[in-house]
């Protein structure tokens, strides 16, 4: 581990460093652990309850005939449905399985004679967030059994799930809302989930690093927020106001920029040739492939540094710049070779 590595083997040579260098440098969880281990801050313990699954099963005459599986299915869907509506409760994950019948000759005894074997077929379908509306899950079994071809003739089905959660019911709005606008993305979501598969799609998530491109990082899966509408998902940007002349004219106004980090950003950093009136002064012009851009407005510089803890030390310093013609980007110098960079615009 981390702390082996520097020499920290037992909890006392732990406790003799300085508590905000550990909070820096290591997992925040380490200081808590510590304090439970010591009695300090307490430690609850909660209770496993293993969850009871829900589960609706119907049985019928051996059969592949599509359409009669689909009919199967929208009633054993109906019943599981009511289920969860009598509980207030809803799942984000529903497996089907279907139970088909194999044949398989017994030879060694008598040829004419086939042995019935059950061979389960289950398939999952995965929310965004938690449903118990039988129309819309019933829209989404439809689609996933279109592209499912059982390996033989079924004679039942059982709709189930293992996780629930409490769901309340939602009444739907006179108007556009946020509300609206996260039930079409978790639509919208759920679909392409169906169709292309769990791994198809992908959500970023922030990651606490000081070093930009590694501050994110995408996991699999989609999940949508209650509230994913316009205000959550498109904020009002305080650079909308943003007048190249007024910057210019009145610098203070051009503040705007102060702590904001572009949406775009290239990945590696590209460099870039960059004119500065003295070596450690901000750039006045710099010229990448779109050609040559001279600075109107420059802010900075910002350092970025990273720990020595983490791997290949990081240290830069970044300007927010805005060229004649309006454009803004975000470049950095490095300061262990003097080599400047673009890292990013601004839309």
């Amino acid at each position: 581990s981390l702390l082996s590595s520097i020499g920290v083997e037992t909890i006392e040579a732990l406790l003799h460093l300085p508590r905000a260098g550990l909070a820096a440098r290591f997992d925040p969880q380490l200081l808590q652990r510590l304090d439970q281990v010591l009695g300090v801050a307490p430690e609850p313990l909660v209770a496993y309850e293993p969850q009871r699954a829900v589960s609706v099963r119907m049985q019928f005459a051996p059969t592949q005939r599509r359409e009669v599986l689909h009919e199967a299915v929208r009633r054993t869907l109906a019943v599981f449905c009511e289920k969860l509506a009598r509980q207030v409760q809803g799942v984000r994950q529903l497996f089907l399985t279907f139970y088909c019948e194999w044949r398989i000759a017994d030879c060694e005894r008598n040829p004419h004679q086939s042995e019935i074997r059950n061979s389960p077929f289950a398939i999952e379908i995965n929310l965004s967030r938690a449903s118990r509306s039988f129309t819309y899950w019933e829209k989404l079994v439809r689609a996933r059994l279109e592209a499912v071809q059982l390996p033989a003739p079924a004679r039942a089905v059982s709709v189930w799930a293992l996780h629930i959660e409490p769901l309340d019911d939602e009444q739907d709005e006179l108007f556009d809302t946020d509300r609206q606008d996260a039930r079409q993305l978790a639509e919208l979501v759920d679909r392409l989930t169906v169709r292309l598969g769990p791994r198809a799609l992908a959500q970023a998530q922030l990651v606490s690093e000081h070093q930009p491109e590694r501050a994110y990082r995408y996991a699999a899966g989609f999940r949508v927020p209650a509230t994913a509408g316009r205000q959550a998902a498109d904020p009002p940007r305080r650079s909308s106001g943003f007048s190249l002349k007024s910057a210019v004219r009145n610098p203070q106004s051009a503040m705007i920029l102060q702590g904001i980090r572009p949406l775009r950003l290239i990945d590696p950093p590209r460099a870039i040739a960059v004119s500065a009136l003295f070596p450690e002064g901000p750039p006045v012009q710099f010229q990448d492939r779109a050609g040559q851009h001279i600075v109107a407005w420059c802010e900075g510089p910002e350092r970025i540094e990273t720990g020595w803890w983490r791997g290949p030390y990081v240290q830069r310093d970044y300007y927010r710049l805005v060229d004649q013609t309006g454009r803004r980007f975000w470049i950095f110098r490095q300061l262990h070779d003097r080599s400047w960079y673009l890292h990013g615009w601004f839309d």
